[in-house]
């Protein structure tokens, strides 16, 4: 019987892309071990297909698990499933209180939030996690010790699901016979992250009128306003499914475009983990630690004397780092990007 381990994920979309290349790392590791991941329902789907994991459970804080009696539930359905081993990444307390009601026999983790009599191994962060990338605190986890490098992430969309993709967008009046351009205009529980609506319309503009491309709007439930104000504010035809998909769709539909613009946010990692060509805007946040990992990524940021700030909601009258990047930059290093990667014999 193989050694079974457990790994909960963060609960946030773009967390759980950062955290994903630790999977690849805990697999080199353990190759014949079985990996399950524990993840939030909402966002569990995204790693169907994985090949660092074998099985994908999920969790439901706001209906099944909620409160005290669904934390009892979840554990003892952990229990169950007769783990040898779970890694916790993480770092509240209510993660690990789970896996040590469910009796694992190892339960590794950070020690932090309190939480280390939960823990059999509670590790202390490495200091240089605060200066490098924050995938190196889940590969570092994994691996016992400080580790900078991580390989970059790799979700999978398969060929049923970019056909699903290409349906949609000939719905949506899109005919797919020019390049495709995705905008990501939403940023979750942060106005501080989001480009102005007005630019994002400009940029959809040009690449209908100027470009010849076709666009697409991406985005949750929370971006359907933002995305149907730049369809309006735009002014040319073009597909507003912000809102409007499932999380596999949203993944389905950015498998297939040429070129991402993206506030920084758990769309923007998603088409990282792609390796879709994509510019990323910052404004507030800091690239440095948690920028889009992998091939083909480009970033703007324009830092002025308070970003990074890392708040949520701009505490000035201006919201001057993101007001810096202009429409006609961004355009420019738009064509660029195209250009760069859709060149003979460029890889696509």
């Amino acid at each position: 019987m193989s050694f079974r381990i457990l790994i909960r994920l963060p609960n946030w979309l773009g967390d759980m892309v950062i955290a994903t290349p630790a999977l690849q790392v805990l697999r080199e590791k353990c190759p014949k071990a079985h990996i399950t991941i524990l993840a939030l329902s909402g966002v569990s789907s995204a790693l169907q297909g994985h090949p660092a994991i074998n099985r994908v459970l999920t969790y439901d804080r706001s209906g099944r698990e909620r409160g005290l009696s669904g934390l009892w539930s979840l554990a003892n359905r952990l229990r169950e499933e007769d783990f040898d081993l779970a890694y916790v990444f993480p770092n509240s307390f209510a993660s690990a209180l789970p896996v040590w009601l469910a009796r694992i026999p190892e339960r590794i983790g950070y020690a932090t939030d309190g939480r280390s009599l939960l823990l059999t191994r509670a590790l202390k962060k490495p200091s240089q996690l605060a200066h490098w990338h924050q995938s190196a605190m889940y590969a570092s986890l994994v691996l016992g010790e400080a580790q900078k490098e991580t390989p970059p992430p790799r979700w999978v969309v398969c060929a049923e699901e970019r056909r699903e993709a290409e349906s949609l967008l000939r719905q949506s009046g899109i005919k797919r016979g020019r390049p495709l351009l995705a905008l990501n205009p939403g940023s979750v529980n942060s106005a501080a992250k989001r480009w102005p609506v007005e630019r994002y319309a400009y940029v959809a503009r040009w690449a209908v009128e100027c470009a010849g491309w076709d666009v697409v709007i991406l985005g949750g439930g929370s971006d359907r306003e933002a995305g149907a104000n730049i369809a309006t504010l735009s002014r040319v035809p073009l597909a507003m499914l912000a809102g409007q998909t499932s999380l596999r769709q949203f993944m389905g539909i950015l498998s297939i475009a040429d070129l991402v613009l993206s506030n920084d946010s758990g769309g923007m990692h998603v088409a990282a983990a792609l390796q879709r060509p994509q510019l990323s805007l910052f404004g507030s946040t800091d690239a440095v630690t948690t920028g889009p990992l992998g091939p083909n990524q480009y970033i703007v940021r324009k830092p002025v004397g308070c970003s990074p700030c890392v708040q949520p909601v701009c505490k000035e009258e201006q919201h001057f780092c993101m007001l810096r990047i202009g429409e006609e930059e961004v355009v420019d290093i738009l064509a660029w990007i195209y250009e760069t990667h859709h060149e003979p014999g460029a890889k696509p």
